[in-house]
């Protein structure tokens, strides 16, 4: 029987691409359930090279009565991940479909009815409210990733760090890739470095200038890219966003940078379960010291092998199906926390 789910987002070079990277999970999740996808994305071009091959469209779908064309026929599940849709759109959804999901980071909105998803860590700090007909999906075990992300070898934890892999998301909005480069070269002058530039960036004339030739520029890998070099990596310094739970599923121990407002209830929680070094905000004058000191203390094999064990134990990439076997089993479960 035919089921179709509509997912409803933004990305690109003005968002960044984490809502991206979340949303096509859930898309390849529905699909792998036998429903019938389809993305339709507030952005830009970058944004359809990073859905190719799936069925979306980019337009903004919640101006100009495009949302009333988008609900018009029935559907079995809508799923919105916006930090720039107004509420009432949240409530015209709510109603258009037998399953509403909503992903959260933050308690942006009083939810209307259907599913919650806040798969940040340490989701209880936000005290959602109980409301009928709401279910709250809580915690990393819910965090969607792609399906490359689903399956992952087990990483050996060299006795030394050789590789380093520095990745500061999808568009780099804050020019945090510079900065972060400089204090990884000056600690680890020898050692290889893979820099990862997102669909919407490029390696700017500072940049360049600072490359030594241990280091190796790549851009706008997929995800299966992203994964191998994830592998290939002994640690990471990230921006605070969804790459780290792929990191975490891949074992790579990892010093995040927060570059969003968004990201610093999510870095703090990472911490407090032991999963990463959080080394503050891009903005903050003492980051690239707590980033050169956390640098100097991943020389610890030891530590590096704890970090990657606790990583890998807290995301087992089955979020996405998680949230869609929810969706599939609607009609049995009473609204409740999920924890």
């Amino acid at each position: 029987m035919k089921r179709d789910v509509l997912i409803l987002t933004e990305g690109g070079k003005r968002f960044g691409f984490g809502h991206l990277a979340r949303c096509t999970a859930l898309y390849q999740a529905f699909e792998s359930r036998d429903f019938t996808p389809r993305m339709v994305i507030n952005g830009d071009g970058s944004a359809a090279a990073f859905t190719k091959g799936m069925a979306s469209d980019v337009f903004c779908w919640f101006e100009n009565g495009c949302l009333n064309n988008l609900l018009a026929s029935g559907l079995d599940a809508v799923v919105i991940d916006s930090y720039w849709a107004p509420e009432p759109v949240y409530l015209a959804v709510s109603g258009a479909a037998r399953s509403v999901v909503y992903l959260d980071d933050y308690k942006r909105l009083l939810y209307p009815p259907g599913f919650v998803v806040n798969a940040t860590a340490c989701p209880e700090q936000f005290l959602y409210p109980s409301r009928e007909g709401t279910v709250y999906l809580l915690g990393e075990q819910y965090m969607p990733l792609r399906s490359v992300f689903w399956a992952v070898p087990q990483r050996p934890v060299r006795e030394s760090v050789e590789n380093i892999l520095l990745t500061m998301g999808g568009s780099d909005m804050k020019q945090a890739t510079p900065l972060c480069y400089q204090a990884i070269k000056a600690e680890y002058p020898a050692v290889k470095k893979t820099v990862i530039l997102g669909h919407g960036c490029g390696p700017d004339a500072a940049l360049l200038e600072q490359a030594d030739e241990r280091t190796e520029f790549v851009a706008a890998l997929d995800a299966q890219q992203m994964k191998a070099r994830m592998l290939e990596a002994d640690l990471a310094v990230s921006a605070g966003g969804q790459t780290l739970y792929e990191l975490a599923r891949c074992g790579v121990p990892t010093l995040a940078v927060c570059v969003a407002d968004n990201q610093s209830a999510n870095v703090r929680g990472l911490q407090h379960k032991g999963m990463i070094e959080f080394c503050g905000r891009i903005e903050a004058p003492e980051v690239f010291v707590n980033l050169r000191a956390g640098l100097k203390k991943y020389h610890d094999k030891g530590l590096r092998q704890g970090l990657a064990k606790t990583g890998k134990a807290c995301v087992d990439g089955q979020g996405a199906f998680r949230i869609v076997d929810a969706v599939v089993n609607a009609g049995a479960a009473q609204p409740r926390v999920a924890l």
